[in-house]
């Protein structure tokens, strides 16, 4: 597994500053320990880090996010609603893996360009609306409900474990 994917895995993204700079992004909304763990995590494999991110700078004008190779770029609207899902998530993280969700069916990063493939529901555009409201229902259903004019949308997500037993 890549260096970048196990920080993912850990809950924190990379940004590519240039000049051997990395960003860990999310950092700051981990508990103090699991912070400490993630930094030491990115400190000890530094090296290999900016092995897998070289050459990832010269395909892009503006910084790198990483897991994400260039041919999936993650756009800052993106990497928005992202944070904005994982400050939802985090507080809530024991409840919704206990309902069968995994860290990749939450966070992850598909493997072709958004929308298509397997992304994370950490990635989905209903975090960036501001008319939405996100809840999680006692069987760790995650429901966003949508306010339009004249109605209420409702639109749910579940963990594969559960969409696949019904």
């Amino acid at each position: 597994m890549s260096a970048a994917r196990e920080l993912f895995d850990l809950g924190v993204g990379i940004e590519w500053e240039g000049a051997g700079r990395l960003v860990l992004v999310g950092l700051d909304l981990l508990d103090p320990a699991r912070a400490r763990e993630v930094l030491d995590f990115a400190r000890e494999n530094k090296a290999r880090l900016l092995e897998e991110l070289a050459g990832v700078e010269d395909q892009s004008p503006r910084p790198a996010t990483v897991g994400a190779p260039a041919r999936r770029k993650v756009t800052p609207a993106m990497l928005a609603r992202f944070k904005t899902a994982r400050t939802w998530l985090l507080p809530l993280l024991p409840k919704i893996l206990a309902a069968g969700w995994t860290r990749r069916e939450l966070f992850g990063i598909g493997r072709q360009r958004y929308p298509f493939g397997a992304w994370g529901v950490a990635w989905s555009s209903a975090w960036g609306d501001p008319n939405t409201t996100p809840a999680l229902d006692p069987d760790g259903v995650i429901r966003w409900e949508i306010r339009e004019p004249h109605r209420v949308v409702t639109q749910r997500s579940r963990p594969m474990e559960a969409v696949c037993a019904s």
